[in-house]
């Protein structure tokens, strides 16, 4: 879902990502592939 996948560090905790907001990119494609409109 993401571009980049997160990682998990060997003590298991996600290092939050120094970038603005939560550091993150929505890999937009994968979401339009697997998005199920309802009328």
């Amino acid at each position: 879902m993401l571009t980049e996948p997160l990682e998990v560090e060997s003590d298991g905790y996600i290092r939050v990502p120094a970038g603005p907001g939560l550091g993150v990119e929505v890999n937009h494609e994968f979401l339009d592939h697997y998005t199920v409109l309802r009328k």
